[in-house]
């Protein structure tokens, strides 16, 4: 049933680069197969990766904030956690090479990487596996409110046994208590950043980049 839905989705895909022939294909999110890339090439087409260019950036940046906020708190343990199903981590392998790439160059060790499922048995055990002071970096507010979570139901104290950070600003994470630290990216200046990228690739003008920010 997979295989099929796969194959039709690479139809409808075909069909539009052979009827509509776009200038360019946008990848915003998940690259593109091997297969996608060799179909947009053969219709001369091009091909804007903003997950593996921009967005890659972007995102390692992200890692790296997260890092710099929680050392300045004083924490020296620091964790990243994924969500467990790949599909919906995205950007988690670039985050967690920005954390680690930021305790690197500040003599802090690596990252203890894990991934969880937003399920709260098994955000229990997986906390429970982590030493108490760690500061974890989250995928997102949900990753993070899971774990928060967690800690209840451990009996260890926000942010004094384990600091956790979010990512996203979620409104969700305004209603926990503690109140949720997390990082916020204005939805304008990266939509306007993609658009200069775009434009970039397609005309050679320049581009113009804005850098997220943290939040408490």
């Amino acid at each position: 049933h997979v295989r099929s839905r796969r194959q039709r989705q690479m139809c409808i895909r075909d069909s539009f680069i052979t009827t509509v022939r776009p200038r360019a294909v946008i990848a915003p999110f998940v690259a593109p197969t091997a297969a996608e890339r060799e179909s947009i090439d053969a219709a001369g087409i091009t091909l804007i990766d903003l997950h593996a260019e921009g967005g890659r950036d972007e995102n390692h940046r992200i890692g790296q904030l997260q890092g710099e906020y929680l050392a300045s708190k004083g924490h020296r343990h620091l964790a990243y956690a994924h969500l467990r199903d790949a599909r919906l981590d995205v950007f988690g392998d670039a985050r967690e090479q920005g954390l680690a790439d930021y305790c690197l160059a500040h003599g802090i060790d690596a990252p203890t990487s894990i991934r969880l499922p937003l399920e709260l048995d098994e955000a229990v055990s997986l906390l429970r596996t982590l030493p108490l002071g760690t500061a974890i970096a989250c995928y997102n507010d949900d990753v993070a409110i899971a774990l928060l979570g967690a800690a209840r139901e451990l009996g260890r104290r926000v942010p004094e046994d384990v600091a956790l950070m979010g990512m996203d600003a979620t409104r969700i994470g305004t209603l926990v208590a503690p109140r949720l630290t997390t990082i916020k990216v204005e939805a304008a200046p990266a939509m306007d950043r993609m658009i200069r990228d775009v434009v970039s690739r397609v005309s050679g003008s320049c581009l113009l980049y804005t850098s997220p920010s943290p939040r408490d």
